[in-house]
C-alpha cells in the first residue's frame, strides 16, 4: 500500500523479492512441464520441487537452514528496497504549502505546540453528583478508571509515588470549562505521569514525600540545573 502510494510500485516487489521468488519458481516450473511435456512426451523440471525452498530441502538443506537463510534474503530485499526509494517524501507530496523545517534547541521545543493536554483527576468516590454530572457533560470523552490492587498495598520502600490508595480517576477529554464541575468532585491529587499542568508537581505527591524530595534536591542540586518538566525546587 505504502508502495503504490508513493508510486513507486517497484518497491513492493523487491521488498517481498522472496515471496515473488516463490511464486516464480512454481510459475516457472509448472510452465516448463507443460511445455517440455507438449514437445517431447514427457515432462521435464527446472527444480528437483517447487515452491523453490522444497527444492533446497530436497537437495539436503535442513528446514532450519531453509528458514534462515530465507530470513536472511528478506532482510537484503528489505534494505535494497529501502536503499531504492532516491524520493524524499517531500517530492512526493509536492511542493509544501509552508515549509519552516530548522534546527533548535531542546527548550525551543515547547513553541511547537500540538494536541491539548486532557485533564486528569482522581476520586476517592463516585457519588451520584459526579455520576451526574458525567452524564451531562460537554467533554468528548470521559474515561472512568478503577485502580487498586497491588499498587494500593506498597511497601514501605516503594517509593514517593503518591495517592496509591484513591480508588478512582477521570480522563477528560475537552475545555477546562468542561472539565470544571468534575474537578469539583476530586481530591486534588494527580498521578505524575498524567499530569499535564507543570505548575502542580506537588500535588503528585504526599506532603511529606514532597518535602522530603526537596531536601534531595537541594542535598544533590541546589542551583535546580535539572528543571525541566515536572521541577522539584531544592528547599
Amino acid at each position: 500500500m505504502i508502495a503504490v502510494l508513493i508510486h513507486q510500485p517497484l518497491v513492493l516487489v523487491i521488498a517481498g523479492g522472496v515471496f515473488v521468488m516463490e511464486a516464480v519458481s512454481v510459475i516457472l516450473q509448472r510452465g516448463w512441464f507443460r511445455y517440455t511435456k507438449k514437445k517431447y512426451g514427457a515432462g521435464r523440471r527446472i527444480f528437483l520441487m517447487a515452491p523453490i525452498h522444497h527444492h533446497f530441502e530436497k537437495k539436503g538443506w535442513y528446514e532450519s537452514q531453509v528458514v534462515m537463510r530465507f530470513y536472511i534474503l528478506c532482510i537484503l530485499f528489505a534494505v535494497v528496497a529501502l536503499s531504492t526509494l532516491k524520493r524524499s517524501k517531500r517530492s512526493v507530496a509536492g511542493p509544501p504549502l509552508h515549509d519552516d523545517f530548522r534546527t533548535m534547541p531542546y527548550a525551543e521545543t515547547e513553541s511547537l505546540g500540538g494536541t491539548a493536554p486532557l485533564h486528569f483527576h482522581l476520586y476517592a468516590g463516585l457519588p451520584d453528583a459526579l455520576i451526574s454530572a458525567i452524564a451531562h457533560s460537554d467533554a468528548s470523552g470521559i474515561e472512568v478508571r478503577h485502580w487498586g490492587g497491588a499498587m494500593a498495598r506498597p511497601a514501605p520502600d516503594a517509593g514517593p509515588v503518591g495517592h496509591r490508595e484513591v480508588p478512582f480517576s477521570l480522563t477528560i477529554d475537552g475545555s477546562a470549562a468542561d472539565a470544571a464541575p468534575l474537578a469539583a468532585f476530586a481530591t486534588g491529587g494527580s498521578f505524575l505521569n498524567f499530569l499535564h499542568d507543570t505548575s502542580r508537581t506537588a500535588a503528585a505527591y504526599t506532603p511529606e514525600n514532597f518535602r522530603r524530595l526537596r531536601e534531595v534536591k537541594r542535598a544533590y542540586d541546589p542551583q535546580n540545573v535539572f528543571h525541566r518538566n515536572h521541577n522539584i525546587r531544592p528547599a
